[in-house]
């Protein structure tokens, strides 16, 4: 089990180096130079990142997530240091996963004209990506990301709590005492 690599955003994107790679000269004889390819070659461990985490195991447990479509949060752990890493599995039977494994490809191309520019490497901006393995048209796996919010979650709390309440100058709430400072109602 542990040969397989754990599918994240960062395993799973290629970066092409600027530098080719090219056989020595010996190596090539002159038969094989008409009927070479004219691609040119690249180092393995350099078009895919170093140091990837592979399985070790999945957990038993899975967590069914409360949402109408009750998708499955899996984890699994790394062969290197034993970390934990969550996916979702997730059915879309109205939507489609391919768009969102496609823009998370925009995303990645976005990223990298981010990094091209100087204002954008200067403020640091990107893009947060994650890993969309689509299994067929309704299922697939996404990449859990750790630390975010669901939007849901985030809007439902904003009709939980009601629209914003005004505030006013505590001068008129207390009957004229001015000290400029605000107080909600």
């Amino acid at each position: 089990m542990n040969r397989f690599v754990v599918p994240t955003q960062a395993a799973l994107t290629v970066s092409l180096p600027n530098k080719v790679v090219k056989p020595p000269a010996a190596a090539v004889s002159k038969s094989k130079q008409k009927n070479r390819d004219p691609l040119p070659r690249h180092e393995p461990d350099i078009i895919f990142p170093r140091g990837q985490m592979h399985i070790r195991k999945f957990w038993e447990r899975v967590r069914i997530m409360p949402s109408k479509a009750q998708p499955k949060k899996i984890s699994l752990q790394t062969a290197e240091g034993g970390g934990t890493v969550h996916f979702l599995c997730k059915q879309e039977r109205n939507g489609d996963l391919r768009k969102d494994a496609r823009l998370m490809e925009f995303n990645g191309v976005v990223n990298r004209l981010l990094a091209r520019d100087n204002a954008g490497r200067r403020r640091k901006l990107r893009l947060r990506t994650y890993s969309v393995i689509c299994l067929n048209e309704e299922c697939g796996i996404i990449e859990w990301v750790q630390g975010t919010t669901a939007f849901r979650h985030l809007v439902s709390e904003g009709y939980r709590l009601g629209p914003p309440r005004k505030s006013i100058p505590n001068d008129q709430v207390s009957g004229g005492v001015s000290q400029g400072t605000l107080t909600q109602i």
